[in-house]
């Protein structure tokens, strides 16, 4: 699509580099704060686009206008009838209702989960970190339907080793998982 060649086009080196080799399902953009996470998230949005249904962005509530703003300034408006916010301070309150409600709601379409600020949810035992491991577990568990995950952060661990492991919980919750934490 020639948006995402514009795109492209308009990435830094290591940018381009960090692109190039996130064609995967599973992605973690652990990159320094201010080089450009939230610009390469919509250029994959935009490679994306004609797979998946929804694009799901999980993100703090002080970046929502921010995000609105980027996909403005380098997607021209084409991702917003597909962009679905889900605000961390949602994930704390959900019960296993509201889990399950949001998984039927989008159980029957190809999904892409950008985790922005993903050290909001390092603690998978903390009810926000289960809650959205939950819901990222429900979704790579389908069979026939597409779950691409990015985890976005900047400090994937400033503290400890186990912050570090919350990450990958968030990127393979099926392969990473401890049976415990669900």
């Amino acid at each position: 699509n020639n948006l995402v060649e514009v795109c492209f086009n308009n990435m830094a080196n290591y940018q381009k580099e960090v692109f190039n080799i996130s064609n995967k399902e599973v992605f973690g953009y652990f990159i320094e704060m201010g080089l450009g996470k939230t610009f390469i998230s919509i250029s994959d949005m935009l490679r994306y686009f004609d797979i998946v249904d929804k694009f799901i962005i999980v993100l703090p509530v002080n970046l929502i206008d921010y995000w609105k703003l980027e996909m403005k300034k380098h997607a021209d408006g084409i991702l917003d009838s597909k962009i679905e916010i889900l605000k961390y301070s949602t994930l704390s309150g959900m019960s296993i209702m509201d889990l399950f409600n949001f998984f039927f709601f989008f159980a029957d379409k190809n999904i892409m989960f950008i985790l922005d600020e993903s050290t909001y949810a390092k603690n998978v035992t903390s009810s926000r970190g289960r809650n959205l491991l939950n819901i990222l577990i429900m979704y790579q568990a389908r069979k026939n339907k597409k779950t691409i995950v990015r985890v976005l952060t900047g400090t994937p661990f400033s503290n400890n080793v186990e912050q570090i492991h919350g990450q990958m919980c968030l990127l393979c919750p099926l392969i990473v998982i401890d049976k415990t934490l669900i």
